[in-house]
């Protein structure tokens, strides 16, 4: 199975929100940063992606209301974004790990935590995205790509995908010439960097869930230097 072995401490993550519509787009709307003990929250305010994203109806997170956000950004927002997340002290949380293919860092901080499990919630849109900012590995991570056909080519676990960089902010999923998906548009300018610095680039099947209408492709992705063996 699939895991996580070199886990990277983030400096920052970035705020995302996904829309509700049928292409299901992301939106880059703010980022966390670290602050002392705590973290600290700021929209983009300014962005095209904030400005899209609230045409769509993104109100941000609940507890931080764009609107209300001081000059210095929300700070103190630890406590509200590790609700987001399986709690330490449930029996169910090497489980919780084993999903996110974190099994091996039962100690992960939880900077790393939220970043690394996205901190997902069904009812508001938002997501956490690690930028892994100039890193180039080893490392790895794990995604859910966009743009999922219906009907699906004949992909199992562990099947080998490549990915394409079709135009700009755009890179394909593919699986034997047959583009099944796409890097969703907030981790598009990861791929970018580690293919321009010539990075390895290794991409797997981890799981589908067929449950939803649409399936739900989740892949596993290994980062190398490109000198560097696996």
């Amino acid at each position: 199975m699939n895991q996580m072995r070199h886990v990277i401490e983030p400096t920052r993550l970035l705020l995302c929100w996904q829309s509700r519509q049928k292409d299901k787009k992301s939106y880059l709307i703010g980022e966390v940063t670290i602050q002392d003990e705590d973290l600290r929250l700021k929209y983009y305010l300014d962005s095209p992606d904030f400005a899209e994203a609230q045409a769509q109806h993104c109100v941000g997170m609940a507890a931080f209301p764009p609107h209300k956000e001081p000059p210095e950004g929300f700070t103190g927002v630890k406590t509200v974004l590790m609700r987001r997340t399986h709690p330490r002290k449930r029996k169910d949380f090497p489980q919780y790990l084993e999903q996110h293919r974190l099994a091996f860092y039962p100690n992960i901080s939880d900077f790393a935590l939220l970043g690394y499990t996205q901190a997902r919630l069904p009812e508001d849109g938002i997501f956490l995205v690690h930028p892994f900012d100039e890193e180039c590995g080893p490392l790895e991570l794990m995604l859910e790509i966009v743009h999922v056909p219906t009907h699906l080519p004949a992909i199992q676990e562990k099947s080998t995908l490549e990915l394409l960089e079709v135009k700009q902010d755009q890179i394909d999923v593919c699986f034997q010439d047959e583009k099944i998906g796409q890097i969703n548009h907030c981790q598009t300018a990861q791929f970018q960097f580690w293919k321009r610095s010539n990075c390895e680039i290794h991409a797997f099947i981890d799981r589908i869930n067929t449950d939803d209408i649409h399936p739900r492709v989740f892949v596993f992705i290994e980062i190398m230097p490109l000198s560097t063996e696996l």
